[in-house]
């Protein structure tokens, strides 16, 4: 029977030869020499200290918990709990550093608090994190309205409202009251709550988020029928404001402004917008106004179409019978008596058709050059029913 012994580094091996013992052998080749070999992942740590910014002091004994995600879309899974000392530390350790992102989270007074991301990675596998709590209060004496943004997108019979609010707390508690009052102007429908915590009540919207010392925003749409509130849109001032600004789209829209300055056409990235604005800041109570020209719906239209077509054919009319007619003979008869029903609905939709084109060019829609040349068919069409109409007289 063979016989030997194979030393090599970094191990030795006593063979007998035999083919399981061969296979031992080649396998150990492949693992030690052939393999590539994988580096231990590394981990890191992180320490958060806990501060009750109301008392200016660290918040001791109280529960943390750590969450990590590796993309935003991902739901967060929690990777650890622990308590803070004396001095308001707790130090999360083990964690790989695999570029996820951890969060450090708490509920203090029934509030929620978190850290932003925290990001472990090759290049920092130790970081240190403050979180801040705050005492709760159901107080808003220290709450104002820093910012209030509105968009209004104007539209033939109908004002689609976005309002953006920044809410201010100036205070040293989180408030956590029965929730901010918002009121939307009167004649409103199409309430749609675009922000967490925003609810329906019968006054218009409730804000049951608390709110920490620092800024949130509040966001939510509307829609106003033109005619309902007689073309003028008042908004009151449910908190003090800071600044105010009123953006108007399409911005040739002339307006009157009541408690707001007009500050010209703004470009705000691809669109134009009229702006209007109160630096100066309003009281609660208080209100901002804007007016808007009337708009002329389609029986607007028509009649006065009508009433322009009639006095253009009689005026036609009495000089064709001077130069055709005896003076006794009957005047020609007006449009809008000759035309029959199915001829008004045409001419009615031809209106239509007309101010359709006018709000796209006034929207950036459509350029002026498309735009003369529909206007321009359009306009031809309703005059050729007009000659045709007193032609068949």
């Amino acid at each position: 029977m063979l016989f030997f012994t194979l030393q090599t580094s970094p191990f030795k091996l006593l063979f007998l030869g035999s083919p399981s013992g061969l296979f031992i052998f080649y396998a150990l080749i492949v693992v030690f020499y052939v393999a590539p070999k994988v580096s231990a992942q590394q981990v890191g740590q992180i320490g958060v200290t806990m501060i009750n910014r109301s008392a200016g002091t660290p918040l001791a004994g109280h529960p943390v918990s750590l969450t990590v995600h590796q993309t935003e879309g991902e739901a967060a899974q929690q990777v650890g709990t622990g308590t803070t000392g004396a001095t308001g530390k707790y130090l999360f350790t083990g964690l790989p550093a695999d570029g996820g992102h951890y969060v450090v989270e708490t509920r203090y007074g029934g509030i929620p608090y978190m850290t932003g991301h925290i990001d472990l990675n090759a290049g920092a596998l130790q970081h240190e994190a403050e979180l801040n709590v705050f005492d709760a209060t159901t107080e808003d004496a220290d709450i104002l309205l820093n910012a209030l943004h509105l968009v209004i997108d104007v539209q033939q019979t109908v004002l689609n409202v976005t309002e953006i609010l920044v809410f201010r707390n100036n205070g040293a508690r989180a408030y956590a009251g029965g929730g901010l009052k918002l009121g939307v102007p009167s004649g409103s429908f199409q309430l749609q709550p675009m922000s967490e915590g925003l609810e329906r009540t019968d006054q218009g919207l409730s804000y049951t988020q608390p709110i920490p010392p620092g800024d949130a925003q509040v966001v939510y749409a509307y829609s106003m029928d033109r005619a309902t509130i007689s073309e003028r849109l008042t908004k009151p001032i449910d908190y003090p404001v800071g600044r105010v600004q009123v953006l108007i789209s399409p911005s040739g829209q002339q307006v009157e402004a009541v408690n707001l300055n007009n500050e010209g056409v703004r470009q705000i990235g691809e669109k134009s917008y009229l702006l209007l604005s109160n630096a100066s800041g309003l009281q609660r109570g208080m209100s901002i106004g804007v007016v808007f020209p009337s708009a002329m719906t389609l029986q607007d239209m028509m009649k006065w179409a009508m009433v322009a077509l009639i006095a253009l054919m009689t005026v036609g009319g009495v000089l064709m019978g001077r130069r055709a007619a005896p003076a006794e003979e009957t005047p020609v008869s007006t449009i809008e008596r000759q035309m029959t029903d199915a001829e008004k609905e045409q001419y009615a939709s031809i209106l239509q058709d007309m101010a359709d084109l006018d709000e796209q060019r006034d929207t950036g829609t459509l350029t002026d050059k498309a735009y003369r040349q529909r206007r321009n068919r359009l306009k031809n069409r309703a005059i050729r029913l007009c000659i045709e109409e007193r032609e068949d007289e």
